[in-house]
C-alpha cells in the first residue's frame, strides 16, 4: 500500500506510540487526522473520547472518507486488593481497551467503505496471550479486544475493508513506567506497524516477545503458564 495521498485517522495520536505513527504517515505523504483526548487548535487535530458515542460520532463527521483508521488508544489501571473495587477498575479498562475499540470500529466503517482497499488497525498487546495478576484486568480487556478484532475482520470483509491486529510487548511509554526490564522504544514499534500496514498484513507481531509468545499458543498452558506457576509456587515457599 502506497501511503502518499492516503487519508489516515489515528486515535490516541497524543500517546507514546501514536505520536511516532503520525510522523511516519505524514512523512510518507498521507493526510493525517490526529485523534486526541483534549481540545487542540492544531490543524487536522480531532478531539475524541472512545468511551463517548457523541464524541466518536463528531470525529467521524469531521474526518470524512478514510483509507486507514488506526486505534492506538488504551489505558492501564493498577490492580487493587479489594475485589469489588477491582471490578470497577477492570470496567474502566474494558470501556477503553475493548468497548471503545469496538465503538470506534463500527462508527468509522462507513468512512472506510468509501475508499478502496481501506483498513482498520487495532493496537492490541501480548498481554492478550499472557495474563498475570499484576495486570489481570488489562490482559482480559486486550484478550477481548483481540477476539473482537478477529471477528471484525470477518464482518468487515464483505465491505472490502481489511482489519489488522497489532501485537506488541513491553514498550517504553508512560503506561509501562511501573515495569522493570527491557522495553522496545515507541519508534521501533511504530516502524513495525507502518511496514505491516504497507504490506496489508492482518496481524503484525511487532517484536521478538510477541513472536515468541505467538509460537507457544498451541500449548500455552505448558509453555507459558506452567513456568509462571512453578515460579509463583517457589516464591511462596520463602
Amino acid at each position: 500500500m502506497d501511503m502518499n495521498g492516503k487519508s489516515v485517522f489515528i486515535a490516541g495520536a497524543d500517546g507514546g506510540i501514536g505520536q511516532p505513527l503520525c510522523q511516519l504517515f505524514t512523512q510518507a505523504g498521507a493526510k493525517v487526522f490526529r485523534g486526541v483526548m483534549h481540545e487542540s487548535t492544531m490543524p487536522l487535530t480531532v478531539s475524541i473520547d472512545v468511551t463517548n458515542p457523541a464524541s466518536v460520532a463528531s470525529a467521524v463527521n469531521i474526518t470524512g472518507p478514510l483509507d486507514l483508521v488506526i486505534n492506538a488508544t488504551g489505558i492501564f489501571r493498577h490492580p487493587v486488593n479489594n475485589p469489588e473495587e477491582g471490578i470497577l477498575v477492570d470496567k474502566d479498562e474494558f470501556e477503553v481497551n475493548c468497548f471503545g475499540m469496538l465503538r470506534l470500529a463500527h462508527a468509522f466503517l462507513p468512512s472506510l467503505r468509501q475508499r478502496a482497499n481501506s483498513r482498520l488497525i487495532n493496537l492490541l498487546s501480548v498481554a492478550a496471550w499472557v495474563a498475570l495478576p499484576s495486570h489481570a484486568g488489562y490482559a482480559a480487556s486486550k484478550a477481548a479486544a483481540w477476539s473482537y478484532t478477529n471477528s471484525l475482520r470477518l464482518e468487515f470483509a464483505q465491505y472490502g475493508v481489511g482489519v489488522t491486529g497489532v501485537i506488541l510487548g513491553y514498550t517504553d511509554t508512560p503506561m509501562t513506567q511501573h515495569i522493570n526490564g527491557p522495553k522496545i522504544t515507541p519508534d521501533v514499534i511504530a516502524q513495525a506497524i507502518f511496514e505491516g500496514i504497507k504490506n496489508e498484513e492482518d496481524e503484525i507481531l511487532c517484536d521478538k516477545r510477541s513472536q515468541d509468545v505467538k509460537s507457544m499458543l498451541s500449548d500455552d498452558l505448558e509453555l507459558i503458564y506452567r513456568p509462571l506457576l512453578n515460579k509463583t509456587k517457589q516464591e511462596a515457599q520463602y
